[in-house]
């Protein structure tokens, strides 16, 4: 039976989601060295444990003192001239990038190694049961997170969630992986990359899309791992046209590269606008017009709490609303008094209770029901803002009383 590698999707709050269902990115990881000096495996940069851990997957390096390698890395290679004839091309050019050529052979010099650059050299080079994988990777990073923040490329690696029973990309059967998924992993490493690589926390400042293009090289088999790795393709801020303040808060890319068995399959460039979360907050406000009515879509409770100043209580059901008023419907045979105050409640999933104080102005049977319409001459400021939140999203405008 197979073996899954252990799965740790990527935090929720981090890709701008509410529901763990909704994460299609895992182990995400920030770029690690493939070798690392004696200096970093001992105190204070990490600690006693952090050491510990590090030495199972760092060896010691035969060729330079004092260097420790990551297993499945080899330090030095050498090749007969049989051998050195029978290597592709591209770790041909992989072996010149990140080796130097001495007269004994090939010595290790890069100290980073894009992922898949690395794995298609421990296939070609290296025995490929003694690779890192990619949970020991996650913990690799962590560990190092600060150690080498100063020389670590902003280079971002996940592996895709491939959930094929995820109703929303899978509703019919696919052979393959759905291009709109792609986009949204895409979407989701790269808000991942922003906040992993940058100095920026989500608490302070946000994304806003711009633009956003994918390129499909290749059909994505739903039966194969997916592995993501995503740079920064950010423009260059003009230092003279711009204050130190204006170029921290400019624009923002990414492209994200999805492999799989190691060949590129699709790509996305995204460019984003950095917004203080303040502003994007402000710039995220709906204006809706008073007078116009709103059918409910979804999350709204099936019953409305409707309550006389005699303390007489009625259940109901939202027919629309607007901020200026509700139309509901009550059961056959309910009396209500025209011109009289009520307390009017129901509640929305996610945001929550909308209480407000209410004029009955008509009332009229309607199909087996009484509807009547309320009007709101008093809100208090949480509720008005939650009305306007639920109005946004779990509404659609009623176009026969609405000009759209």
């Amino acid at each position: 039976m197979y073996r899954f590698e252990p799965v740790e999707k990527v935090d929720k709050h981090l890709v701008h989601k509410e529901h763990d269902d909704d994460i299609l990115i895992i182990n995400g990881r920030n770029a690690i060295p493939v070798y690392v000096d004696d200096s970093l495996l001992e105190p204070p940069l990490v600690d006693g444990l952090a050491i510990d851990q590090l030495r199972r997957y760092y060896i010691p390096c035969p060729v330079v003192p004092g260097r420790y390698v990551l297993r499945g890395v080899l330090p030095f290679i050498s090749l007969s001239k049989k051998q050195f004839d029978e290597i592709d091309s591209e770790c041909l050019e992989l072996l010149g990038k990140h080796y130097e050529k001495t007269n004994d052979g090939y010595v290790l010099k890069s100290q980073y190694i894009n992922e898949i650059e690395e794995s298609i050299l421990a296939r070609a080079f290296s025995d490929l049961a003694d690779t890192v994988e990619e949970s020991d990777r996650l913990s690799i990073s962590r560990i190092l997170q600060s150690a080498c923040e100063a020389t670590r490329p902003m280079v971002y690696y996940a592996s895709m969630f491939n959930d094929t029973k995820n109703y929303f990309f899978y509703r019919k059967h696919h052979e393959h992986v759905p291009g709109i998924m792609l986009m949204e992993v895409a979407r989701q490493a790269m808000y991942a990359h922003f906040y992993q690589c940058r100095a920026h926390r989500r608490e302070d400042i946000t994304l806003s899309i711009d633009s956003f293009r994918m390129a499909y090289l290749n059909f994505t088999e739903s039966n194969y791992p997916v592995r993501i790795m995503v740079e920064d393709i950010s423009p260059a801020a003009d230092a003279d046209d711009t204050t130190k303040d204006e170029r921290s808060i400019q624009r923002g890319g990414s492209r994200a590269t999805f492999y799989q068995r190691n060949k590129p399959v699709a790509t996305a460039e995204i460019s984003a606008t950095l917004v203080k979360v303040n502003l994007f907050k402000r710039l995220r406000r709906c204006t809706t017009d008073k007078s116009h009515r709103f059918f409910p879509i979804k999350n709204f409770s099936k019953l409305v709490l409707v309550t006389s100043r005699t303390g007489k209580k009625f259940e109901a059901q939202v027919v629309n609303l607007s901020l200026a008023g509700l139309r509901l419907s009550f059961p056959k045979g309910t009396e209500l008094a025209e011109g009289e105050i009520f307390d009017v409640s129901f509640y929305v999933d996610s945001v929550g209770y909308v209480n407000s104080t209410n004029t009955l102005v008509w009332q009229a049977d309607c199909q087996g029901c009484l509807e009547a319409g309320f009007s709101i001459f008093q809100i208090e400021t949480l509720f008005l803002g939650r009305l306007k939140e639920v109005i946004k999203n779990f509404t659609f405008v009623d176009h026969k009383r609405t000009p759209v």
